[in-house]
Parts: C-alpha cells; structure tokens; sequence
C-alpha cells in the first residue's frame, strides 16, 4: 500500500494515520494495531506496556524544567467502527483501509475511515515523537473496544498510570468536556420457525430495498431526523403483506450497533400469478412512507441548531475563532488544523439549519451547498478557499483571521 497523505500537514500526523490505516482495527481484532504501537513506542525509545487485552501505556520522560509537573495522559482508542457499502469486497479482518485524498477532504473508498479514534493515536504518537516540545511525563494510553463494549477501559488495570491531567482526544467539540453519553442496549431476538421448502419453478423472487439514506453515528447525529433503512423497509414490508403471500429469502441491513442503517433489503419470492400486481403494488407502498417522511424542517430544531451553533463560532465563551486565533500565536498546527474542523463542522450545521435542510452527513458540503441551499453567504465558496489557502502560511496569518471573521459576518447577516 503505498503513501497517499504524504503531502498533509501536519506531516507527522498523517504519516502515523497512514501507518494505522494499514492495519486491520475492527473492535476485537486489535492484537496487530496493539503489537504496531508497542513496536512504534520501541523504535522510539520510549517505555512501552501492553496490558492482557491489549490496552497500551507509552510515556515519555519530562523535559528540563519540568520534571516537577503534574503529568499529562493522552488518551484515544485504537478500533474504528467497520461499515462499508454493499457492492464493497473490503473485508475488514484482512484488508487496510484504501484512503482517498478528495480534493481537501480525506475519506475511505466505500468504508467508514477510521478517524474515530486513528486521528488521536496518531496526534498522540507525532507528539511523543516530536523532541522539540516541551513538556511534564507524557502517558499515551490507547484503549481497546470504544466502540463497542467499552472493555478497554472498564479493565484497565489500576496503577499503570500516574499522570493527574488526563486528555480525551475522542470527543466531539472543542471546548466542551462530556461527562456521559445515552448508552445503548443490545436485543437479541431468534426466531425458532424452520425454514420452509417450497416449489421455486411457480415462484418470481424479487430484492426490495431501502438505499442511499444519510446513516451517521448513532449517538453522535441521533438528533438529526436521520432515518433507520431497516425501520422503513419494515413498514413497506408490513404494508405490502396485507395484499399478498410472500415468501421471505434473505434479510440484510444495518452492521453495526452505533451506526444509523442506510440500507437495507428484502429478498421475496411470490406466486408467478400475483407478480405483476406485486410490482403495482410495492411501487405504491414505497410512495407512501417516501411521502410519509417527507415532513417539513421542524421549526424547534432549527431555532436549537442555528442557537447552538452560533455560540461555538460567535460568543464570549471560547468560540472556534478565538482558539484559532490563540493556536496561530503559538503556532500550533495541530490545533489549527482540528478547531478549523470544528468550526467548520458548526458553519455548515449553521447553514443547512438556515435553509432548512436535513444535513446530509457527506464530505464534499460546498458543492452540496451550493445546489441545495437557497440562501447562501456573500463571498461564500470565495472566502472558504482563502480560508485554506492561508491556514498554513504564517506570513498571512492577518489574511487569515480577517477571513475568518468575514465568514463568520457573512453568516450572521443571513441568520
């Protein structure tokens, strides 16, 4: 697999995000990622433990002048949430993750990325690597199954830590400490009805099927009127059997538990005789919860959205623009970069909510703003490639702030 992100910065983050990406990380397949990050931690000269579940402690010694400093632990998890679409071969156990460099954007080629957690392990790793910072003990610690049973830290061991700061780089938004999240359930149902032979030669088989809906992390967009494929395609399948006899073959949709479906299917056999009433009819029925679910932008979650997240680009808390500002006068590019992410993340929250549109979870959102949104900012796509253009040019720093600050005026006039 060759190197895609050479040309990223920060370079060293990136480069270790390659390097993850390479490895198998699905939830209860970390034994390789664990074994690459004891042997990084090695070639690096650093202490270096490996817990029973795979759990990982590297911690650095504290530069001079700060040997006396409470230490700092970093903290992120190794697995990733494996989906991908279904015309995808990928097969998580054994394959990387084929990166793709999108114009700005990088994504996985028919799979989830893996950026939940691989950008903080390789934020991690760049920091212990990088000799010219300062700083009190550094502890990486890197736990395993996040995203499933929480078993990485639920087991860890006592005692192997002795920082007193501890640094979640998991979380969602800048400036904001979680403290607890909406949990979740799993249900196993098993059905004990045999499988029934039947003529197959007076039978048409036909897939139905749900697709292309927007999906997202079940806890992290829950409140985005996101639709659940398997729920839909249940009710078609409900409506449609109240007019035939249908054979149930195969069921697929959905994969993992925090991931919303965005797809799902049915495959059916029916009489010969019935089948071109069927075709009717199940037209029909998707027409229906296609305009069932068709409802008009809730008023109270657009005033919510637009509230929220006009707050984390333009307050007196700790706004995005404000720690950008702090990040470049330290010329920190690490910061730079994620609260540039955040505030992006917020701006276009902001501008989906304006128009009235269901965010659509996609990466290429200026174009998509652009054929969807109605109301837009003056200088909108203008002002956001000047924004790139000078994100890592110290001798336009001015440039950068006032660009900034323009989008953020720009918003506000339309809000």
């Amino acid at each position: 697999m060759s190197n895609k992100l050479v040309n990223l910065k920060p370079e060293r983050v990136f480069y270790y995000f390659e390097e993850l990406s390479k490895i198998p990380r699905e939830s209860g397949n970390e034994k390789a990622i664990s074994d690459f990050l004891v042997d990084t931690a090695k070639k690096l000269g650093l202490e270096v433990y490996q817990d029973k579940i795979n759990n990982i402690v590297i911690k650095k010694s504290a530069t001079k002048g700060y040997e006396n400093s409470d230490g700092i632990i970093l903290q992120g998890h190794m697995d990733m949430v494996c989906e991908k679409e279904l015309d995808s071969d990928h097969n998580f156990k054994t394959d990387g993750i084929d990166l793709v460099v999108d114009g700005k954007f990088l994504r996985a080629n028919k799979t989830t990325l893996g950026a939940d957690n691989g950008i903080a392990v390789a934020m991690g790793l760049a920091v212990l690597e990088d000799n010219a910072i300062e700083h009190p003990e550094i502890e990486l610690l890197v736990t395993v199954e996040e995203e499933t049973t929480m078993r990485g830290a639920l087991e860890l061991e006592e005692n192997i830590l002795t920082g007193k700061m501890l640094i979640n780089i998991d979380s969602e938004e800048e400036a904001w400490v979680t403290v607890g999240s909406a949990g979740g359930k799993e249900i196993d149902i098993r059905f004990n009805e045999g499988k029934e032979k039947f003529e197959n030669t007076n039978s048409d088989f036909y897939r139905l099927e749900v697709k292309n809906l927007f999906g997202g992390h079940s806890g992290a967009e829950i409140h985005k009127n996101r639709l659940n494929a398997n729920k839909v395609m249940s009710e078609v399948i409900s409506e449609i059997k109240k007019n035939f006899d249908i054979k149930l073959c195969d069921i697929k949709g959905g994969s993992k538990d925090n991931a919303i479906p965005r797809e799902c299917y049915f495959d059916i056999a029916i009489d010969k005789a019935f089948s071109q009433n069927f075709i009717l009819k199940s037209k029909e029925a998707f027409e229906k919860y296609k305009n069932k679910y068709s409802i008009p932008y809730p008023k109270q979650l657009k005033e919510n959205i637009i509230k929220r997240q006009l707050e984390l680009i333009d307050s007196s808390m700790p706004a995005y623009p404000k720690q950008i500002k702090k990040a470049i006068l330290r010329k920190d590019f690490v910061s730079i970069n994620h609260r540039i992410t955040e505030f992006l993340a917020s701006y276009f929250d902001l501008l989906f909510a304006i128009n009235e549109i269901t965010h659509p979870g996609e990466k290429r959102l200026v174009q998509l703003c652009k054929k969807q949104c109605k109301i837009l900012p003056k200088n909108f796509e203008e002002n956001l490639n000047l924004l790139f253009s000078y994100m890592y040019l110290e001798e336009k720093n001015i440039f950068f702030m006032e660009t900034l600050e323009q989008i953020v005026d720009n918003i506000k006039k339309i809000i």
